[in-house]
């Protein structure tokens, strides 16, 4: 039987239960903290929590949902899915927008003048790009692919939480090797954590400059974005819709992660004058450029 549970930002609660005997080695523990910002495994059982997903081994495949339990009926045959970590980050943003938390696709980094937000769609190099300014720069990392940023009374934004782990290709390994620490392979990437003395040791700071990244060794261009030319830029990422719904169950079951009513318009707004106050790039090209023009902003 597997039973895992987690506590979350925001007072946040997740269990996550199986009737096959799955096993939960490294692997999966460091796999499950690239995908949901701020979670910490309890060994404690949570009572009634925020989000419960139970897998029932079937054939018979749907996704059933009652309240804040999900269950996925599925053939697993001992074999634990990576269906578990997707859907786990559809249900928890969806909690996390109810709290006033949003998930922003993206890397982060940190220095004395605060946090730098690296934004982009999958595949556009913002990791990668993030992981070269810890390296080469001497920024401190604060999350490798999801930021959880929360806008207090003075429309300022905070970073409140980071994925630790990251993953890159298993061809990149001798490129990040200095400041790689644990590490673990599945197919042909690897999931691993930085050493601590290179990431962010606490978290609520402010962040002050935002950049959409993409690495392209064909140009070399860098943009400042008007408030509202960034708004609509922004405004998918930190909604996350790229990675709200979720397909499971071989494409029987779908979880749809449908903002709770109200906060697509609240968001809006607090980015709009959250934006007043933080500078906002564009920039594109070799990864060497792209780094060294937001060591310098």
């Amino acid at each position: 039987m597997l039973d895992l549970s987690f506590k979350l930002p925001g007072d946040l609660t997740a269990r996550v239960t199986s009737e096959a005997d799955l096993a939960v080695e490294e692997e999966q523990r460091m796999l499950v903290r690239a995908y949901v910002p701020g979670l910490e495994i309890v060994a404690k059982p949570q009572e009634n929590p925020d989000i419960h997903i139970h897998h029932q081994e079937s054939t018979d495949q749907k996704l059933l949902s009652e309240g804040n339990r999900l269950t996925v009926c599925d053939a697993w045959r001992n074999q634990f899915s990576f269906d578990i970590y997707h859907l786990l980050y559809s249900a928890a943003r969806v909690k996390f927008l109810e709290k006033g938390l949003f998930s922003v696709h993206s890397s982060c980094v940190e220095d004395e003048k605060g946090h730098t937000s690296i934004v982009g769609h999958s595949g556009s190099g913002k990791t990668t790009t993030a992981l070269d300014l810890v390296q080469n720069h001497g920024k401190k990392m604060s999350s490798g692919n999801k930021t959880l940023i929360a806008f207090d009374e003075k429309a300022t934004m905070r970073v409140m939480a980071g994925t630790p782990t990251m993953t890159i290709r298993q061809s990149d390994r001798e490129r990040y090797a200095s400041v790689i620490d644990r590490r673990i392979t599945y197919y042909d990437r690897m999931a691993f954590e930085l050493n601590p003395k290179q990431c962010t040791s606490s978290f609520g700071g402010p962040l002050r400059t935002i950049v959409l990244v993409r690495l392209h060794d064909g140009l070399s261009d860098t943009k400042k974005m008007s408030p509202t030319s960034a708004l609509h830029a922004l405004y998918p990422y930190f909604l996350d819709t790229e990675e709200a719904n979720t397909v499971v169950c071989g494409g029987y079951g779908v979880f749809t992660g449908t903002p709770p009513e109200g906060v697509p318009q609240q968001l809006a707004l607090s980015l709009k004058k959250a934006l007043e106050h933080v500078e906002v790039y564009s920039v594109a090209g070799p990864l060497s450029f792209v780094s060294q023009t937001i060591s310098t902003l």
